[in-house]
């Protein structure tokens, strides 16, 4: 949204008076005709009115600001334009410039760039504090104008969050000159008789508030602190009092010490914001210089935080600063070699070199870089050695070997003086145990520095990871941050647009996501889960965070679907790099349309998305796995689906092999389509080695005594393993192991969520074996960790008692809590509110309460009457069709039947997957009490066939096979009952009764078949 809309730069803290009137506005358009096209407004405050208009001759888009007519009169028009000239001459790229000045109709005006993005005044209303890395990047740019200014003779006077504009990650300060102007012209220092504030209240300096007729820079100083405090904390520091109280506090009272308000605040940091506001000018820093240098050392680990990635200071007293962090590497140089040779003599004393350390899988060697910059910077060479040694400390992935050591070997091998060849760089890291070796250079380019990075392994069994980074000298602590998490990300199979986009957080949120992509990548979900939630602590903008954690929810079966990153991503998209943002909406299609798309239309979305990034390999891997679970869901053949998914899961693979969800995925399609051997097969040819996977390949191939023993080491494991040990061994058909490590596993302890989430997966498991004894138990554990409040899955507890010999006493008390007077048809949602009404009527209609279900219908039916731009109303429809045709007591009405089918074709995924299978379910059987068997069975067909419940998975199967017999198609029926039945080799014998027909036409047609 662009940064002006609403909110630009107000002068004033009194409401805004009267705008500007259409004659005045149509008299300003006539007299800027010849050179500007006015729109429209863009915003209004006390003293002038912001208009969007476009620059003819250079065909771009501009804010213009206006002067109120009344203040236009008191002003002096030339002295006013002399001071937005002088600020004019203000260059920097983190002032917004004044493009043009001037009197149009007697009203005058100045031209500034037109930006995309928003205020910071906007920011912190949104969030309140804001992450403390972007505290102190947007300080030092707002102090780094303010440096260039006040080296000019220009003083703000008027610093506040709605004069700082945030375009992309970067700050711009706006209305330079423009207090100054206004009180040059009136001769007024304070608050003038036109309501208009030179300076607002909350913001403004002692000196300011005294109408002390010497105000200088040092009150842009303290009006900088107030900033800093407030997007701290989220409010100024003297906050709900009128304005003459406010002035009266800057004057008397002191601020509130940050840490009162938020409590993690760096000391370091808190102590900065404390000298800025100081009441005696001569007591704050002196200069916007020393306010930025003091940011610089509070970014540092002695200053009370870890560096923070992705600040490029470009200060006017950058010399001054580049001199002082020379100063402290030659210090930290001369400490280094001072202990350089101790350490090699301990070393030497306790290693025999030759024969090499014992290899450490997490280390990494850095070596001094090469130099090729000016004398003074030389000092670096071994410095990058010590300040990588800073960021590589093992949280979240490699720790570097002590910079004291691998300094000392290198001098040892003549690399001070010569330099070490690739060679002899990959033998001092393998000597010192190292797995990685870390080695770059340093290149001078005018006032930049170029750093590159190159980490290889130390046996050279993959190519190098490289990156690079520029920017100042003088911020070569921060460049250096930035090269490790590029080169550690992209290790970690990160892209390298990704990789330089995690360099806007901070640094500790940086590693805990590092970390929870080499949890992902090693399958180990719930810890992924667990360090992605540590980064989004750090940083609650973090969208890449949020990405990786829903990621990794869809794969942990006690936590499955429990994250909000995939909401927490779409709210900050704005952080992600183009490619990643495509990639987001490939998993969230619906939310970048805005409308709830179906199955089809999503998948339509993704296909063409992909090409835009077709070397992203979890693009491809979204792709297969919605082929893999959905494709069949909305009517695409099995072949075809599983044909898809393959070829997208491979195309993944190739990209990045390291990725073993994919080949998990692989191995899991063939056991999809009842293909045993080739799903043992690929886990031997795959590489794959996750206990349940060969667990499930032993079963198939007979080895008792293998499954039995990865059984065994699996009940020692995590809650998380032996769950999945249950599912895969109830999906290899071992049904007695399957109950075994479920009763284990849900007599574990465990947050709530955790246990909630592995009685709800037990029970979907017991559906599938036909065991309604061992459902009912665990809808009952359910309920008690629901407590006395509404079931946290209500429609699962009625399509059990529906379809599958759940309990109906838990399914009433469902039917009964959604349809209470303060239920959910009251007080939620319109979604909320739709899918209580179907299930109240859903449970009505199978209990033959006619009165209830026709309630239901009606409901639905005003509900899919509304006109919705969404669609989500029209969703309403297909439920009170299904309705209908589940209360019919005849041959249901063929329109009905064709209403309620059509929008099931395209997979409505908002509906969810237990849902459309009842739904097609319904559907099927009203087809054939209407006698169309083909069109039944291909109803039955859009079934989510990977699914691991009943009343979602294995109900579709069941009725898939049996209709699929009926009209003729026996090759896809066999395939559906093999697995239904699979599953139903242990079901209670009620269950077996149910089913014995259908197990009679499948062994006669294997006789036939042999």
């Amino acid at each position: 949204m662009p940064v002006h809309e609403g909110e630009l730069c107000a002068l004033a803290t009194r409401p805004p008076e009267q705008p500007l009137s259409d004659a005045v506005l149509a008299r300003l358009r006539e007299a800027l005709k010849d050179s500007y096209l006015v729109e429209r407004e863009l915003g209004e405050g006390g003293a002038a009115t912001v208009y969007l208009a476009r620059d003819i001759k250079h065909e771009r888009n501009v804010a213009i600001k206006v002067f109120k007519p009344e203040l236009a009169e008191t002003l002096g028009a030339e002295r006013f334009s002399r001071e937005i000239r002088t600020a004019a001459n203000l260059q920097h790229p983190h002032i917004l410039t004044v493009h043009d000045s001037g009197v149009a109709g007697g009203l005058l005006y100045y031209v500034m760039p037109y930006v995309e993005g928003e205020s910071l005044r906007a920011r912190i209303t949104r969030e309140g504090g804001l992450p403390i890395a972007d505290v102190i990047r947007i300080m030092r740019e707002v102090a780094d104008a303010l440096g260039t200014a006040h080296a000019a003779g220009v003083v703000h006077r008027d610093i506040k969050p709605d004069n700082v504009l945030l375009s992309g990650r970067h700050a711009l300060v706006a209305d330079f000159g423009v207090a100054k102007a206004i009180s040059e012209s009136t001769g007024r220092n304070a608050i003038t008789t036109l309501g208009v504030a030179l300076g607002t209240p909350a913001y403004m300096a002692p000196e300011q508030a005294a109408a002390d007729p010497h105000v200088d820079h040092r009150a842009d100083i303290y009006a900088l602190g107030i900033l800093g405090y407030e997007m701290l904390t989220g409010e100024p520091p003297f906050v709900r009092r009128s304005p003459h109280e406010v002035l009266a506090a800057h004057v008397t009272e002191p601020a509130p010490a940050v840490s009162v308000r938020r409590q993690s605040v760096p000391p370091a940091l808190e102590a900065l914001i404390a000298k800025c506001l100081l009441k005696q000018p001569g007591d704050r820093f002196q200069s916007a210089g020393e306010v930025e240098a003091e940011l610089e050392r509070v970014m540092t680990p002695s200053g009370g935080m870890s560096p923070v990635a992705g600040m490029s200071p470009t200060s006017a007293t950058a010399a001054v600063r580049a001199a002082a962090a020379r100063s402290r590497f030659m210090r930290a140089a001369a400490f280094t070699a001072a202990t350089a040779a101790a350490v090699a003599a301990s070393w030497y004393g306790g290693v025999k070199m030759r024969g090499g350390a014992k290899t450490d899988t997490n280390l990494v060697a850095v070596v001094p870089f090469e130099f090729n910059a000016t004398p003074d910077l030389a000092y670096l060479r071994e410095g990058v050695v010590n300040m990588l040694e800073m960021n590589l400390t093992g949280q979240g992935g490699p720790r570097a070997v002590a910079s004291s050591t691998v300094i000392a070997q290198w001098k040892r091998r003549g690399g001070d003086s010569k330099g070490l060849t690739d060679d002899e760089a990959h033998s001092l890291a393998s000597e010192l145990g190292a797995s990685y070796l870390l080695r770059g250079s340093i290149v001078g380019a005018g006032n930049e520095l170029v750093v590159s990075g190159s980490l290889s392994s130390v046996d050279r069994n993959a190519p190098p990871v490289q990156a690079q980074v520029r920017g100042p000298a003088d911020s070569i602590q921060l460049l250096v941050t930035r090269l490790a998490g590029q080169l550690m990300s992209i290790r970690l199979g990160a892209s390298a647009d990704r990789a330089v986009a995690l360099q806007s957080v901070p640094w500790e949120a940086q590693r805990a996501y590092l970390q929870g992509q080499q949890f992902y990548r090693q399958a180990r979900y719930n810890e992924a889960m667990e360090a992605f939630g540590s980064a989004l602590a750090i940083d609650s903008t973090f969208a890449l965070a949020g990405m990786g954690q829903s990621m990794a929810s869809g794969f942990s079966l006690n936590l499955f679907g429990t994250s909000n990153g995939n909401a927490i991503a779409f709210r900050h998209r704005d952080k992600l790099s183009p490619p990643d943002r495509t990639y987001l909406e490939i998993v969230l299609p619906s939310s970048f349309a805005g409308r709830a798309l179906s199955d089809r239309e999503a998948m339509d979305v993704r296909e063409r998305l992909v090409q835009r990034i077709p070397d992203r390999a979890e693009a491809w891997y979204v792709i297969g796995d919605t082929y893999f679970h959905y494709g069949q869901g909305w009517g695409m053949s099995r072949i075809e689906a599983t044909r898809r998914a393959q070829a997208a899961f491979e195309r993944a693979l190739q990209l990045d092999p390291g990725l073993i969800s994919v080949r998990h995925h692989l191995a899991d399609q063939a056991a999809n389509n009842d293909q045993w051997d080739r799903f043992a097969v690929l886990v031997d040819s795959l590489g794959i080695t996750s206990p349940h996977h060969r667990l499930a390949a032993a079963i198939v191939k007979g080895e008792s005594s293998t499954a039995r023993a990865l059984a065994d080491s699996m009940r020692s494991s995590s809650t998380e393993a032996v769950l999945w040990m249950a599912a895969e061994a109830g999906w290899a058909g071992a049904t007695p192991l399957a109950e075994q490590a479920f009763a284990d596993a849900l007599n574990r302890p465990g947050t709530l969520a955790e246990r909630r989430g592995a009685l709800r997966l037990a029970r979907q498991q017991f559906e599938l074996y036909g065991q309604a004894g061992k459902v009912r138990s665990v809808q009952r554990r359910l309920a008690e960790l629901d407590g006395a409040g509404p079931p946290l899955a209500p429609g699962e507890d009625i399509y059990l008692a529906m379809f599958a010999g759940g309990d109906t006493t838990l399914a009433e008390r469902a039917g009964a809590a959604l349809d209470s007077p303060n239920g959910f048809l009251d007080i939620a949602p319109d979604t909320a509110r739709r899918m209580a009404a179907w299930y109240v009527g859903a449970w009505a209609a199978a209990k033959g309460d006619t009165a209830r279900a026709k309630r239901a219908i009606a409901y639905l039916d005003a509900m899919g009457a509304q006109r919705d731009s969404t669609g989500r109303a029209a969703l309403a429809r297909p439920l009170a069709d299904g309705l209908r045709l589940l209360s019919a007591t005849s041959t249901p009405p063929l329109d009905v039947v064709e209403r309620a089918d059509g929008p099931l074709r395209d997979g409505p995924r908002v509906l969810g997957s237990h849902t459309l299978t009842i739904l097609n379910v319904i559907v099927a059987r009203a087809w054939e009490r209407r006698g169309d068997v083909r069109r039944a069975a291909a109803a039955a067909s859009r079934n989510e066939f990977a699914s691991l419940s009943f009343t979602s998975g294995a109900l579709g199967m069941r009725e898939r096979g049996r209709l699929l017999l009926a009209a003729g198609d026996t090759a896809e029926a066999l395939l559906s009952l093999h697995t239904y039945f699979r599953f139903r080799a242990h079901a209670e014998p009620a269950e077996q009764r149910a089913d014995e027909e259908l197990r009679a036409k499948l062994a006669e047609i294997e006789r036939k078949k042999r």
